[in-house]
């Protein structure tokens, strides 16, 4: 019978996974599509319009959980949630936001102190979640969240100020890629840098993106966690492994190396967090544990100092009328990983 029970939760794990996989995976080339076009958008009509925008993209496609535990609506919303372009971890109108008010010197540096910062949120998160559910129950995380996005929106709405100017903007007279979305992406073509931080994004994202979306049905089918408490603990323990590598590798490592190295000793550094991400979970199917399932997800992110590190280098080397694009372009090569990967 305890046999029979563990191939059932498997096939539950692999079922959810090969779905999620899939939805994942149209999300991501939508995302492709409709990146470097928002991105576009918000340098010619600013930023703030934006983000109210993607603020109701990511909210009405999580939101429905709150009332319903159809797990399918929120797989079909997937898609328009990531039209906010949060491959890279900052959705691209906030990221570009940011440039317009950092000096370009320190914009490697910002990114990586703002993605250290994530990893303290992602620990504190984590505990909230296991204590709301185990007293509250799940419905009331789900309030919590729509709660805290909605004291996000009044934010933009009241206290965030625009930070592109008009005299910044680009004019639609002189940009004609702005008639169709797909035309955004002949920026790469224009501008060879872009296209070649393009590319690397591409191929750092590529592995880490398909891994992203199936890893933790992999663990749970690897380490055999059938039951609701010994997943549920898991769960949360590798979200703290997430949160504090983040802490330390962002918060700490990374802003101390940009400013000693350059652009290509970083992305070095990216790609070889990349690899070791990957080898630790072909280390992990022959060697199950969870010890090492810790491991994985600390790997994973540690892996996320690819994101500042090709934002910071792209957006130094672009004007200020084109920090939107650029960024958009970048995340469409996040976004098709996920469309490829999974």
């Amino acid at each position: 019978k305890d046999k029979d029970d563990s191939n059932n939760c498997n096939s539950s794990n692999s079922t959810y996974a090969y779905y999620n996989g899939i939805f994942s995976s149209i999300a991501g080339i939508f995302g492709f599509l409709c990146q470097g076009y928002v991105g576009q958008l918000s340098d010619r009509y600013g930023r703030q319009k934006l983000m109210v925008f993607i603020w109701f993209t990511m909210f009405l496609s999580i939101c429905w959980l709150t009332i319903t535990r159809n797990i399918w609506i929120y797989l079909v919303l997937l898609p328009l949630g990531e039209m906010s372009g949060t491959f890279g971890g900052i959705p691209t109108v906030l990221q570009s936001s940011l440039s317009d008010v950092i000096h370009a010197d320190y914009r490697t540096f910002i990114y990586a102190v703002l993605y250290g910062c994530s990893g303290i949120v992602v620990v504190g998160a984590s505990v909230l979640v296991q204590l709301l559910e185990k007293y509250y129950g799940i419905t009331v995380v789900m309030i919590a969240y729509d709660a805290i996005m909605l004291l996000a929106l009044l934010w933009l709405l009241c206290v965030y100020k625009e930070t592109l100017p008009v005299s910044k903007r680009t004019a639609s007279s002189t940009e004609s890629r702005q008639l169709h979305p797909f035309k955004a992406l002949s920026f790469m073509r224009e501008n060879k840098i872009v296209f070649w931080i393009a590319m690397i994004s591409l191929f750092t994202g590529l592995p880490e993106s398909g891994i992203n979306r199936l890893m933790t049905s992999y663990c749970y089918d690897l380490l055999n966690l059938c039951d609701d408490n010994d997943a549920t603990q898991f769960s949360a323990n590798s979200t703290i492994a997430v949160g504090l590598s983040l802490l330390c590798s962002q918060l700490l490592v990374l802003p101390y190396l940009s400013k000693r190295l350059s652009d290509f000793h970083l992305f070095c550094i990216g790609l070889t967090s990349v690899l070791l991400f990957c080898i630790c979970g072909i280390v992990l199917y022959v060697f199950p544990s969870v010890y090492l399932g810790y491991c994985l997800f600390a790997l994973f992110g540690v892996s996320y100092i690819t994101s500042p590190i090709t934002s910071g280098a792209l957006s130094r080397r672009l004007d200020a009328t084109h920090q939107g694009i650029g960024l958009g372009v970048i995340h469409s090569m996040k976004g098709i990983t996920w469309g490829v990967a999974p």
